[in-house]
Order: C-alpha cells, then structure tokens, then sequence
C-alpha cells in the first residue's frame, strides 16, 4: 500500500502571478515515512498536494511514485488519496457509503463495499457510525470519515491538506493520535501540509520547508529546529535567539564572545543560534557548567505562555535574548542572570 515518493524539480508558475508557486522543488519521501510541508500561506504548500494528486499539472518537473512518472496518468488512477481541510463528504450518503463510495466504483459489490467500509470505520475509532448522516457528524467525525474514506481507496501515498486547522486543540491531539494508529496499522506514504511547526513535530518524521515555492530545508525533526540550513528557516521554526558576528576558525566571535562552533563551518560573517528552550537560567555567582558559555544580563519581561515562561534579557551591550523557564518562580523584571548557552545547542547559519 506504500510507496516512495519522488518529486523532481517541480516548478508551477499560475497566469497573471507575480511568483511562481512551486519553484524547481526536489523532495524525496520514503515509503512508509510521513513528511510534513511546513510554511506560512500561500508559500505553495497546497499547490505542491494538488500536483502530486494530479489535479493540477506542473509546467515542469516529474512526480514518481514507486519508480513510476505519474505525469501521464489521470488523478484518479494515481494511488493517491487525499483529505482536505473541509471533509467535502458526500452528504446525501450514509457514513459507511461515503468510505464505501471508492469499491462502487471499482465495481465491488455493495455488499462487499460496505463489509470493508466497517473495516475502515474501526480503523478510524468511529465503529457504530456507519447508519448516521454527514450532517448528524461533528467536525473531528467528519475528519474521521474522510480519512477513513480516502485509506478505502488503498492509496500509495496518502496527501493531507492540513486536515484538522478547524479543529479546536483537545481534537486537533485526538487526531494526532489518530494518525499514528493509522500509521502503525497500515503504513502508508504521508505527505501532510501545515502551517503549525509543532503539529509537524508532532506527527512527522522529517519536515520539509517550503517558502515561495521554494524548498528551503529539509531533514529529521531535530534538524529542523536545532540545526536549520538557512536564517529564515530558523525564523519560520520559532527561533528567537540570533547572535550577528564572525566564523574565525573553530569559534564565533560576537560583542558577546567567542563561543566553540561544533559544526563544520566556512569563516566569515555568521549568526549564531540557540533556540530559547535550550538557553539554561542560572545564577549569576554559580559555576559555569564546563559544556556551556555563560552570559550575564538583566531581565527586561516575563510573560506566561501555557505551561511555560517566557523571559527576555538585555546583555549588557544591548542584545536581546530570549529563554524560557520553568512554571515555578520564574525570575522577575530587573533581575540579574546568568543565561548558560549549551555547546551542543549551538548552531551556525550564514549571515
């Protein structure tokens, strides 16, 4: 049921736009891997779906599934199953014809279809539901049923076009889970478009970036937080911390110092990263841990966000860092610290 997935130099340019929206992209995703598209809107994530799905058609490039050039072939004989961010269910239609719609038209018996529809119901934790109507759903039902629905069709690669940003967050985790039972029972190829990093981090094995039809990165989770190939890809991943100065041999010198570079790394103008989970609170007369540089500053702000506690810092030289602490007494504006920077955490980009 599993595939790879092979897009190669993709471009896709609509008449009258300014940009193109897919760009010479390249992307390779293996079989039974699920890789998420992850860029702010309109950056082509969603026309990159359409084109693997055959339901637009690019103006270059190849997509190939399973060794196969898919160009020539119509949407619907691709092995390509795909699930929106509205179910487009059909509504005059049972829960279980709907799944069941794709057998009928292979030309399996209702009866038959309708046996196999149940099997996908219980896939998707909804057995019992197969008499009820669209309208009779909610909206994380109806994700179920559509995703049920598409796996039917026992597709190759299974396209989700960010399928659960109308779901509150309790949903949106239920889904989540959803999506890793299904993995688990049928393995299939997942391409999965969002704009939200951590439902990527969340259900992905490896994460794709994608700006005006660009493929800006592309590796494992880790990578795309802690060791991203470009500024702005650490920007679109919610880094905060960005450190301007110079790669002189094995270190980066900045008006904060010179801190060890463990990657390999071209000398000259760089910024230097460390996401703010990363960045340790410390006291300032308390040793500093022999794999960390320690930096002294103030505390300008501290805002709760959830769980955690965001902290802004002024070195004295004027830079701002950010950090988060734990939900316990978090320190106060005015505050002198010490922020220790890990050496591993510690990350390069050009400048």
């Amino acid at each position: 049921m599993s595939a790879d997935l092979v897009l190669d130099h993709l471009s896709k340019r609509f008449p009258g736009a300014r940009s193109a929206a897919l760009d010479a992209l390249s992307l390779t995703v293996a079989a039974r891997t699920c890789t998420a598209v992850l860029g702010p809107s309109g950056s082509g994530k969603s026309t990159l779906l359409r084109v693997i799905a055959g339901l637009e058609t690019p103006d270059a490039g190849t997509v190939r599934i399973g060794g196969r050039d898919v160009g020539p072939i119509v949407a619907e004989r691709r092995g390509v199953g795909m699930v929106f961010q509205r179910s487009l269910l059909f509504p005059h239609l049972t829960v279980r014809d709907n799944i069941a719609f794709a057998d009928r038209v292979a030309g399996m018996s209702r009866t038959a279809a309708r046996t196999r529809a149940e099997e996908y119901l219980a896939m998707v934790q909804l057995a019992g539901y197969g008499d009820r109507r669209v309208g009779e759903l909610s909206g994380g039902q109806e994700q179920r049923v559509a995703i049920a629905r598409a796996l039917a069709a026992e597709p190759a690669v299974l396209l989700l076009d960010e399928p659960f940003s109308a779901l509150d967050p309790a949903l949106r985790t239920d889904m989540h889970d959803l999506l890793a039972t299904i993995r688990r029972a049928v393995s299939p190829t997942i391409v999965l478009v969002t704009h939200d990093r951590d439902e990527a981090a969340r259900v992905a094995d490896r994460i794709a970036v994608v700006e005006d039809g660009a493929l800006l990165h592309e590796g494992s989770v880790a990578d795309a937080y802690r060791r991203p190939r470009t500024l702005q890809v650490a920007r679109l991943m919610g880094g905060r911390n960005e450190i301007p100065g110079r790669v002189v041999g094995d270190r980066h010198v900045s008006v904060l110092g010179r801190f060890p570079v463990r990657q390999t790394a071209v000398e000259g103008d760089a910024v230097l990263l460390v996401r703010q989970e990363d960045v340790l609170l410390a006291e300032p007369d308390t040793p500093v841990p022999a794999t960390a540089s320690r930096i002294e500053a103030m505390v300008t702000d501290v805002r709760r966000a959830g769980a955690r506690t965001d902290v802004t810092v002024r070195t004295p030289d004027g830079t701002v860092l950010h950090a988060e602490a734990p939900g316990t007494a978090p320190p106060i504006p005015g505050d002198a610290i010490g922020l220790d920077l890990p050496h591993a955490a510690l990350h390069v980009v050009a400048a």
